[in-house]
């Protein structure tokens, strides 16, 4: 069993695992990045997948079979009937399935979380972090944005919305509520239009703009796998270099061996879903 010393192992190349990894390998760090679902290259996402609409690539069990969990279902209230809940599989995680919409949270929130005591995530010390990730391309030059961030930002313009936006729009202006040209400015409220990341009409997900242009760095590897082994000791996950590897494990023992008992110098990170999905 082969083992090799890592700064960081980050478990789940999803939103936050991709990103994560791709940052620290470019400060220098060690990086292993393991993903249970495809590892897919940028250029390989099907063309489904790159539409701003995933509605036709989500009732297509064809497209779906690889790159969402299945069997997921949840529900907004108790009496409500749980209802698919879709979250992405490999690369990208769910930012390769989901409807790109890259609507901030509330500032409001973070001043909550400051007096939970979440020391460092007050408006103002997240501010820029939101804004470095950002390719506005509409309100990229103004302060509380970015136009040199990885994720490109685009709004649809009105003049070509579909008939059900453009009703509802003009509905909620005739009742007095406001426009909004930015969702995402400081203290916006009112009609506004939605951004995405997207950019010419073709998703953007984490896999292609932070994971794919780090892929070149030796100091970071990407390993599919199949189930993971993790306790307070070592991760065991599979070994090499490439990412079309895989390991299928059961309890503690793996069944394939070429298998690596994994350390990694700081904390290990999981960056997956809300919950641990099955093995499959």
């Amino acid at each position: 069993m082969a083992s090799q010393g890592w700064d960081l192992i980050v478990v789940g190349a999803g939103s936050s695992g991709a990103a994560l990894a791709a940052r620290c390998a470019e400060r220098g760090k060690r990086v292993l990045l393991l993903e249970a679902g495809p590892d897919h290259r940028s250029a390989q996402t099907p063309e489904v997948w790159r539409s701003p609409n995933p509605a036709r690539a989500l009732a297509d069990p064809t497209a779906t079979a690889e790159v969402v969990w299945a069997g997921l279902h949840a529900t907004r209230t108790e009496r409500q009937a749980p209802a698919p809940y879709w979250r992405g599989r490999g690369a990208g995680g769910s930012s390769a399935i989901n409807g790109q919409i890259a609507i901030r949270p509330p500032m409001d929130d973070f001043d909550e979380w400051v007096r939970w005591g979440a020391a460092g995530w007050s408006p103002d010390e997240v501010l820029p972090y939101f804004a470095k990730l950002e390719d506005d391309e509409q309100f990229g030059h103004l302060p509380y944005h970015g136009q040199d961030g990885p994720t490109p930002i685009h709004r649809t313009p009105s003049a070509e919305w579909g008939a059900v936006d453009a009703a509802l729009s003009s509905a909620a202006l005739s009742a007095g509520y406001p426009w909004a040209a930015d969702v995402n400015a400081p203290g916006a409220t009112g009609v506004s239009p939605y951004p995405i990341n997207s950019r010419a009409g073709r998703r953007i997900s984490v896999n292609d703009a932070y994971l794919e242009p780090a892929r070149a760095r030796a100091n970071l590897t990407v390993r599919e796998m199949r189930s993971l082994i993790a306790s307070r000791s070592p991760v065991t996950a599979p070994s090499g270099s490439t990412s079309s590897e895989r390991a299928d494990g059961a309890s503690n023992t793996p069944t394939r061996s070429r298998c690596a008992r994994e350390r990694s110098t700081l904390p290990r990170s999981c960056c997956g879903p809300e919950w641990d999905p099955p093995r499959s």
